[in-house]
């Protein structure tokens, strides 16, 4: 594939998943009943969270395929800044997909201990904040 057309192809990816979770936190989340410390609003609303996952691996993957595009694109122009570049594309696509496969891991055993264990359950869901840092950490 021509590296311009990658370079497109892959930015535009990168701005549909932007927008897909721009919809997520402005619509989807508000009609879910979140944000909420409500263990029954939050297991209701366990498919929605799960969106917000999944849209983690799209950012993170079509991120990763943009950084390599321009890595080849930008090689010989700036290979220091394109070096160090890298490695921070590496490190934001690494934290967004351990983001993502954490909080769908934490949904999946969350809803295995409600209603039988709320506090193991609550306790499941408060983890969440890893998931919330690892986030931050990739947009950073």
């Amino acid at each position: 594939m021509n590296t311009t057309l990658g370079i497109r192809i892959s930015a535009l990816s990168l701005a549909l998943a932007l927008t897909g979770y721009a919809v997520y936190v402005l619509v989807l989340l508000p009609a879910a009943g979140f944000p909420s410390d409500d263990m029954r609003v939050i297991m209701a609303g366990a498919n929605t969270l799960r969106v917000g996952h999944w849209l983690k691996f799209a950012y993170g993957l079509a991120l990763a395929a943009l950084m390599a595009y321009l890595t080849l694109r930008l090689r010989e122009a700036a290979p220091m800044r394109v070096h160090l570049a890298l490695i921070g594309g590496i490190v934001g696509v690494t934290c967004f997909l351990a983001s993502g496969m954490l909080g769908l891991r934490i949904l999946n055993v969350a809803e295995g201990y409600y209603p039988a264990s709320m506090t193991d359950a609550r306790a499941t869901i408060l983890v969440r904040v890893v998931t919330q840092s690892l986030q931050s950490a990739g947009v950073f």
